[in-house]
């Protein structure tokens, strides 16, 4: 899934890019929308960087899947930490 993500981030730049590029020269308004769409593209990287790190835990008392950084359990109340 965040293979098939970045390749669509990826392809959407380039495509934003080579779109710019075709006109010749750069007017400040095409050059403010290419540098928005590599910021947000640089941003949602980040992001799926960072959820591939987030991995839910599970309770040991009963079972529950719960946030790692929980300090109790959402389903039974049990301390985790």
């Amino acid at each position: 899934m965040a293979a098939f993500a970045i390749a669509i981030i990826v392809a959407g730049v380039a495509f934003v890019v080579a779109t710019a590029v075709s006109g010749g020269r750069f007017s400040f308004v095409e050059l403010l929308l290419v540098s928005v769409v590599i910021g947000f593209a640089l941003l949602a990287l980040g992001v799926i960087r960072q959820a591939r790190h987030a991995q839910p835990a599970t309770c040991a008392e009963c079972g529950g899947v719960i946030s790692p950084n929980a300090p109790t359990c959402k389903h039974c109340g049990e301390p985790l930490h």
